[in-house]
Order: structure tokens, then sequence, then C-alpha cells
């Protein structure tokens, strides 16, 4: 009776809520550290990993180049990688740090009403929005890369919807 209450509990944690349970992801429209602009609605149709970071924590610099990797690998099938990087010093700070470690994926600053909105209150945290515009994943800790690999693939398989929910205010 244990195993099967165990696997049952299991199964239901496992499980992935329906669609209209799926949350949209906050809009935001931010410079970059070396002076572009990203926007959520800009990204639209694509699968976005978001991946808040700061250079002073560990964790988060062994993911980075997992998220780099994973730029570089998906990028031309519709994946776009934008890193946010939280108390990391001014732009130029962050932009050279970026440089040093090879992030080619645009990074912007972490503001408190960002991270408010996708509730990063701790470092790595990463989430993944699909291409129309919902929450799909999150990590609030350091995963394995070959995971997020597995996500992606799964989320670029999806179809997307004809009614594409509408962005969050400010996207």
């Amino acid at each position: 009776m244990r195993v099967l209450t165990a696997t049952l509990l299991l199964a239901a944690c496992a499980s992935v809520p329906p669609a209209p349970d799926w949350p949209i992801a906050p809009g935001f429209d931010e410079p970059t550290v070396d002076g572009r602009e990203v926007s959520l609605a800009s990204l639209r149709g694509q699968v976005v990993v978001l991946h808040f970071w700061a250079k002073w924590c560990g964790a988060c610099q062994g993911d980075l180049e997992a998220f780099q990797d994973l730029h570089e690998k998906y990028s031309p099938e519709g994946v776009a990688v934008v890193g946010i990087a939280h108390a990391s010093g001014p732009d130029q700070e962050v932009l050279t740090f970026a440089e040093a470690v090879g992030l080619g994926f645009p990074n912007i600053q972490a503001t408190d009403e960002l991270r408010d909105a996708y509730n990063a209150a701790v470092f790595p945290t990463t989430v993944l929005v699909d291409r129309s515009g919902r929450i799909r994943y999150r990590a609030n800790a350091r995963v394995d890369s070959r995971y997020w690999d597995e996500l992606v693939d799964d989320l670029l398989k999806e179809e997307v919807g004809d009614a594409i929910p509408p962005l969050a205010p400010g996207s």
C-alpha cells in the first residue's frame, strides 16, 4: 500500500498542469548591458530561457557556460536565452564579465520589479517560457544542463496555437 501511495504521490507531483493553468509570463522591456533592448514581446513565438544569475554566485557561474551552450545549440531553432544579472555591478562590469566568460546571449540588469515578477529570490533561478508566452518550467537552483536540453526539445516540438495569449501588461 505504501508503494502505491508513494507512486501516486510522485505521479501527481510530476504531472504537468493543463495549459490554461500555466501562468502568462510577465512582460518586460529592458536595456541590455551592451546598449541594445530586449523585451519579452520581441521574443514572442520563441522558446525563452530567462536565467537570473549573479557573478558572485558560484553555482551561477557554472550555469552560465551551460546556458551559453544552450544558446549556441538552439538559437537557430527559435530559442532565446536572456541572462538577468543580479547585483553584479554596473552595466560595464557585467558586460566585461559576460565577455570574459564568453556569453553571446543578451544580459540585462535585474530590477526589483523583474525579480518579483518572476519570483527570483535565489540565484540561480531559471524560467522557461513557451512559444505562446506561458511559464512552463522553473528551477530555483542549479540543474544539470541535460535537463534543460530535454525541456527545450520538448517545447520546440509543441505547436504554437492560433490564439497566443496576450503577454502581461508592460510587454
